[in-house]
């Protein structure tokens, strides 16, 4: 199958687009936006779409620029024919229209069908199967944007066409790949192995899923049973410990209990005693920390202020320097902007001067091409004056009457042919033709019938040419030369000479006039707006720069030169006054930045300033405050050697009644709250465990009747018999299982037969791409691809060997990824040509944008390589400089 062109309409941004295919290598070039993807997408849609079909696949086509329903016309060969499909997607009005060269066309769901036959596919899918399905449709031959880096086989065997490419590779492979038998014992033995295991696990209600359901019982059974006598020997045992536990509770814990709650009591006393001194000692404490830290912090605060006050005189003096030299810059600022404002002035009167220049020249010159228009007109009024006087005669008219001319001439020529010539030589008597005497030497040419008389005794009668073709001659010439003179006085002229006078007049004239029209109409069309409007338009905007200038006090320069040399004087004084401006700009530019520099300068200098003196007063304040706490704390705990003395006393104090405190605290368990839970506890557990004790009694009465002890043994016998039926069926489950799976490896191996043609075939497109590098020193291998089969899950595990070392697909870079992919469509579009006429479009959609220059040369000996195999390639790019070498056309998509 090979596609020759395509046509759309309505489609996107494409209001109607039409295009060629090469049967080689073709280029559709254009930049973002053009319409490449759509392009790409309308083709699919058109070949796998039916046109009744509604949803987001359809509304994708629809153009939000141009009214109308998307159209697609697709042009391709196929079964050795030309082909040419036609839909219109309108929803469930929508129509298709295949047509083969020299055939009837086919409409509706017949077309629809022998289109899914020519294509190779099942169908042509509808609106339910549209989103599911067509993406991958020709996925492994058509590369849609953004796609050229995404493992294919990945995807699943759809979106490469499996089967078609199995039945392909199995016709060029040395043998089958299985035979009938081989693969009716390969269904028994997946339906054996069905019908006991599932995706999930065993299968329900299988003869497997039973014996585990048996075992399964048998089990909890057995449970049961070991609960039941673990129970009895459970409710034994607690019922041993809560007696024991109730006898120790009592003999024990509560008289020891009562012993811990009359030391606390104790510890209690103590503690009550030592608080008021701690918090006496640690106020006094804080206090003469305090007075530690006030006399320390007065003593730093006190050189700080004499620093600061050595450095603030300093800082003042240089601020009134900075203050004065920041007003004289801010003096010359003012000069500086005087002289701009003055050049500036200038400048606009000298631009409203050459502006008055401009518009005079330009005023002058459409006044001259107004008059210049004028004449013209005048001159093709006077012809057109001189063309109406003139007759109407048509060139047609013309050649009619000079045709009419050549006959009578030929018939005049032919009736003197045939006329009868008579010359009397000598005669003794009268002689007479037609009664009318013939003298001696008289000749005559007569055309018509006469009478001869000879004297009184001999009359004849004489009839030229031989009678009745001279009659018939000269009434033809009659009636010619009457349809002459009526068509020449129809035209208004006596003669043709006078005829083709008038004629030759006339032509002059008509081409005179044709001449000045067309003057007139170019004229006319270099001038976009009407002529007197212009000169209109030019005349206010003079009267009113006249008037500007007049208000400005300006006068026109007077000169004595040429208009051409006043306006080269005009704009040579302009440009060196903006020489002027620009030199006083950038001086002022310059005194601007000095000034917002001392500006910044002066502001810093200021903080600065006030940030001295803002902390010399902080200084002050905090020395201030700290001698008003220091008097508070001498007067609430005197100074420091009262405070030393009081505080060695207090911790006499202290020390001896911590010494009593010691035993209690090392002692465990003395705390009040603890105690009383615990005692709250001991009683509470003390009844809990005499009701206990109650119950516990009768269980174990009831547990006894059951006979515990010979349940439990006659369930383990009972799981003994299910779990050696169980596992004899697992093992008869397992053997299937491992002999279908055996049985599967088998066959990927014979699958090699045909997976290694393929993965040669990619190889060979690879080439170019490998032969660049070359292996590392002491390393050694075949750089190629891998390719794996499954049964089930079809082609799988592409990767790549290079140097020795395996790569997969996913740790590829995204070039290589890029180009590993296109060597694959190419290999199975090679493989998949043979069962469509030799040859299969493959379309890649800036699909090499990750390659570099030197990878993309070989990509492109690669691309022609698959058009030297037979297969068609179409590349999209927004790039197309490096196609172009290798293209057999080239196709341009603009924005238009």
């Amino acid at each position: 199958m090979r596609v020759t062109h395509c046509r759309l309409e309505c489609v996107r941004r494409h209001r109607h687009l039409e295009l060629s295919f090469a049967p080689g290598l073709t280029l559709i070039s254009g930049a973002n936006e053009s319409g490449k993807s759509s392009l790409v997408t309308a083709m699919h849609r058109g070949l796998f779409l039916r046109a009744s079909a509604t949803g987001a696949a359809v509304q994708t086509l629809c153009s939000r620029l141009h009214a109308g329903h998307p159209l697609v016309e697709i042009g391709f060969e196929a079964r050795g024919q030309s082909w040419t499909v036609q839909k219109r997607f309108s929803g469930s009005s929508g129509s298709v229209r295949l047509r083969a060269d020299g055939q009837p066309a086919l409409l509706g769901s017949e077309a629809e069908e022998t289109l899914a036959t020519l294509l190779g596919v099942d169908e042509i899918l509808g609106s339910r199967q549209a989103n599911r399905i067509l993406p991958s449709r020709w996925a492994h031959l058509w590369v849609m944007q953004g796609d050229a880096g995404q493992d294919l086989l990945g995807r699943g065997p759809e979106h490469y066409a499996l089967d078609a490419l199995i039945e392909q590779l199995e016709a060029r492979a040395e043998g089958a790949l299985q035979s009938p038998l081989d693969q009716r014992i390969h269904d028994e033995l997946e339906l054996l192995v069905q019908s006991s295991l599932s995706t999930r696990g065993v299968r329900q209600n299988s003869l497997l899923w039973q014996c585990q359901q048996d075992l399964s019982a048998a089990r909890t059974t057995l449970e049961e049973a070991r609960r039941q006598r673990q129970n009895f020997e459970d409710s034994s045992e607690e019922l041993d410990r809560i007696v024991g536990d109730m006898k120790t509770l009592e003999r024990e814990q509560l008289p020891a209990l009562q012993r811990s709650r009359e030391r606390l009591e104790q510890r209690r006393s103590l503690q009550q005693a030592i608080e008021p001194l701690t918090l006496k000692r640690e106020r006094l404490e804080r206090n003469r920390a305090a007075l530690v830290q006030c006399d320390a912090e007065e003593q730093q605060q006190a050189l700080e202020r004499q620093q600061l006050d050595a450095g603030l005189e300093p800082m003042e003096s240089a601020l009134k320097q900075k203050h004065h030299e920041h007003e004289q810059k801010q003096v010359e600022l003012e000069q500086l902007e005087l002289q701009r404002q003055t050049l500036e002035q200038r400048g606009q009167s000298l631009r409203r001067q050459e502006e008055r220049q401009d518009l005079t020249a330009q005023l002058e010159e459409l006044e001259s091409k107004q008059r210049t228009r004028s004449s013209l007109q005048n001159q093709l009024q006077a012809l057109q004056e001189q063309l109406k006087q003139t007759i109407s005669l048509s060139e047609e008219q013309l050649k009619a009457l000079q045709a009419q001319e050549k006959q009578l001439e030929h018939l005049r020529i032919r009736q003197e042919t045939m006329a009868t010539r008579v010359k009397l030589l000598r005669a003794q008597e009268s002689i007479r033709i037609d009664g009318s005497p013939l003298e001696t030497g008289e000749e005559r040419l007569l055309s018509e019938a006469f009478r001869l008389q000879v004297g009184e005794a001999v009359e004849l009668e004489v009839i030229p040419g031989g009678g009745s073709d001279l009659k018939v001659l000269v009434e033809e010439r009659t009636a010619l030369e009457r349809r002459q003179a009526q068509r020449l006085e129809a035209l208004g002229v006596s003669s043709l000479a006078e005829a083709e006078q008038q004629w030759r007049r006339r032509t002059k004239l008509e081409a005179e006039c044709r001449f000045l029209g067309e003057q007139l109409q170019r004229q006319g069309a270099k001038d976009q707006q009407d002529p007197a409007q212009a000169i209109a338009t030019l005349q206010d905007r003079l009267e009113a720069l006249e008037e500007l200038m007049a208000s400005q006090e300006e006068k026109p320069s007077a000169t004595t030169t040429s208009p051409t040399h006043a306006q080269a004087a005009l704009r040579e004084a302009l440009e060196q006054c903006r020489i002027t401006y620009r030199k006083m700009q950038d001086s002022l530019r310059l005194a601007r930045e000095q000034s917002r520099q001392q500006e910044h300068e002066l502001r810093r200098s200021d903080q600065e300033l006030q940030q001295h003196r803002l902390r010399r007063e902080r200084l002050e304040a905090a020395s201030d405050a700290r001698r008003r706490q220091r008097a508070a704390v001498v007067e609430q705990s005197g100074e420091l050697a009262t405070l030393d003395q009081a505080l060695e006393a207090l911790r006499a104090q202290e020390q001896a009644l911590r010494q009593r405190l010691i035993p209690l605290e090392q002692e465990q368990g003395l705390d009040g709250k603890e105690l009383e839970d615990e005692d709250s506890l001991l009683r509470k557990r003390l009844q809990e465990l005499s009701a206990h004790r109650g119950a516990l009694q009768e269980r174990c009465e009831a547990l006894s009747l059951a006979d515990p002890y010979g349940a439990e043994e006659e369930a383990r016998t009972r799981l003994d018999q299910c779990t050696a039926r169980e596992q004899q069926e697992r093992q008869r489950v397992e053997a299937h299982r491992h002999l279908l799976s055996l049985f599967q490896q088998a066959r990927s191996d014979l699958s090699s037969r045909y997976t290694e043609p393929l993965r040669l075939s990619i190889n060979h497109f690879l080439t170019p791409l490998l032969s660049q590098t070359q292996p590392p020193e002491g390393r050694r291998g075949a750089d190629g691809v891998q390719l794996g089969y499954d049964p089930k899950q079809g082609l799988e595990a592409l990767g790549l060997e290079r140097d020795g070392l395996a790569f997969a697909f996913e740790d590829l870079s995204g070039g290589m990824k890029e180009q590993l992919n296109a060597a694959m469509r190419l290999a199975i579009a090679d493989v998949l040509r043979h069962g469509h006429d030799g040859c299969l479009p493959v379309l890649f959609d800036d699909a090499f944008t990750n390659s570099d220059p030197d990878r993309l040369q070989a990509v492109l000996t690669m691309l022609r390589e698959a058009v030297e195999r037979g297969l068609q390639v179409i590349v999209m790019s927004c790039d197309p400089d490096a196609y172009r070498p290798i293209a057999d056309a080239v196709v341009e998509l603009t924005d238009n």
